[in-house]
């Protein structure tokens, strides 16, 4: 099993950027505070929802 160390670098030889996604539940606190931690920065754009940025108190139909 690779480490986060390793897949970075690994990701790093072929690209400048990392994408992922983490869920905002607070059961995913953990993962929100470990990718902080090791200098993810969130984009800002909030939640998205199939492929669409959700808008204020957008609900699933």
């Amino acid at each position: 099993m690779l480490c986060k160390s390793s897949v970075e670098a690994l990701a790093a030889e072929t690209s400048d950027t990392v994408c992922l996604g983490v869920g905002l539940h607070s059961g995913y606190g953990a993962a929100q505070r470990m990718y902080v931690l090791r200098g993810y920065v969130p984009d800002g754009s909030g939640v998205w929802y199939e492929g669409c940025a959700c808008g204020t108190n957008m609900r699933r139909a």
